[in-house]
């Protein structure tokens, strides 16, 4: 999993989040590459991850869903900026928030590699439980974190139809994002054919 200090160039089609990704990482560019209005394509903000000459999977960032919440002010900026970093920390495939070594990650983890204060850490990250960007789960007496699925996820683009049941029954078991009233553009569906999770489009959705 990258540290932050590796991230090196963000590709955004369609300009979103450039004033944070200014702000919070001191200050390296962001370029835009051309828009895709009319796709059915998620049209990821694009953060390639370089360490030592080599290109690794890119955190994928769903455009239209991130939009929405902009548009909805849905959060505050220091939640953005956590969200923000939290993309770099993700396992691919189950979207658990995890650290360099693989261990999952606590609120205290998360502090240090924002290099933050724990309590406004927890504060935030508490808020994004509760506004369903972050979820939770207990593996005996440890609390794991997951980040939804439908904001970002760590892979390439043909891993959006390859989500982990895990993280798949954990969103619909706690959309909170919809029951507040946003409806997103793209949803995680369960593929009966394969067990796995996918983002599906609004306009092929029965739901929509």
């Amino acid at each position: 999993m990258p540290s932050k200090k590796s991230v090196r160039k963000c590709f955004s089609r369609r300009g979103l989040l450039r004033k944070l990704v200014n702000t919070h990482t001191k200050g390296e560019k962001v370029h835009s590459s051309p828009t895709c209005r009319g796709s059915e394509s998620p049209a990821p903000i694009m953060m390639m991850i370089q360490e030592e000459e080599k290109i690794c999977p890119a955190v994928q960032a769903i455009s239209s869903n991130i939009d929405i919440l902009i548009k909805t002010r849905y959060l505050t900026t220091p939640e953005y900026a956590i969200l923000l970093y939290l993309s770099l920390m993700l396992e691919k495939h189950t979207n658990k928030i995890i650290n360099q070594d693989g261990t999952n990650a606590t609120v205290t983890d998360i502090a240090n590699f924002l290099n933050k204060d724990r309590g406004n850490t927890g504060r935030n990250i508490t808020h994004l439980i509760e506004k369903g960007i972050i979820f939770q789960s207990k593996e005996g007496k440890e609390r794991i974190l997951f980040l939804n699925p439908e904001i970002a996820f760590f892979g390439e683009e043909e891993d959006a139809e390859k989500f982990d049941p895990v993280i798949v029954k954990l969103l619909l078991e706690n959309d909170i994002i919809q029951k507040n009233g946003i409806n997103f553009v793209w949803k995680v569906k369960l593929d009966k054919k394969t067990g796995l999770g996918k983002l599906v489009h609004r306009s092929k959705r029965k739901d929509k």
